[in-house]
């Protein structure tokens, strides 16, 4: 099997693609994904965040493949092996019921691949999800007082009753095939 396409754009942009610790986060992402097990469940973990957010009405939700980044300020190198955004949603009236399913959102990635493969905490790569929810949660806590463990507790337990539906299931794991398709695509 051939490399698959990292995005190093913000890499080279810093003229850091010559940096051994550049090169040795690409090989070992190469490695990671050489493996489409691995590379499997990067998608399905991203395709829940997207079906999760598309249900919430959540608009143009776009998936991108592997990516590694450069931090100037910290001089640290960075990665992701997907990621799924959609518009920003400026007319939101951000209560603790929005606060809420965003969290559910953030949740959905570890919560499937529990749920859908099998996978323990540790394997399911929620670790950057949680810290993303733990940023946002800092800058506007909800009005309710809950703590942010509260909240994200609720949001797994919302979310894993959710995905006992199984046309719910059928719609994620589709979605994970074409994000599988578009990691690969050329690989």
């Amino acid at each position: 099997m051939g490399e698959v396409n990292i995005n190093c754009n913000h890499v080279i942009s810093w003229f850091k693609h010559e940096d051994p610790r550049f090169r040795k986060l690409y090989d070992k992402m190469q490695s990671d994904f050489a493996n489409k097990n691995f590379g499997h469940r990067i998608c399905v973990h991203e395709a829940a965040h997207a079906v999760l957010m598309e249900l919430d009405g959540i608009k143009n939700v776009r998936f991108s493949g592997p990516e590694i980044y450069y931090n100037f300020e910290r001089d640290v190198f960075g990665a992701a092996g997907a990621r799924v955004r959609g518009d920003d949603q400026p007319d939101a009236i951000v209560d603790d019921s929005y606060k809420f399913m965003m969290t559910k959102h953030f949740v959905a990635g570890g919560i499937a691949l529990r749920k859908f493969l099998g996978l323990k905490e540790n394997e399911t790569g929620e670790g950057g999800d949680y810290a993303d929810f733990l940023r946002l949660y800092s800058k506007n806590p909800p009005n309710n007082g809950e703590t942010a463990e509260a909240l994200w507790k609720r949001a797994q337990e919302a979310v894993d009753g959710m995905l006992n539906d199984a046309e719910l299931k059928e719609r994620i794991m589709r979605r994970a095939d074409e994000y599988l398709r578009v990691i690969y695509m050329g690989a």
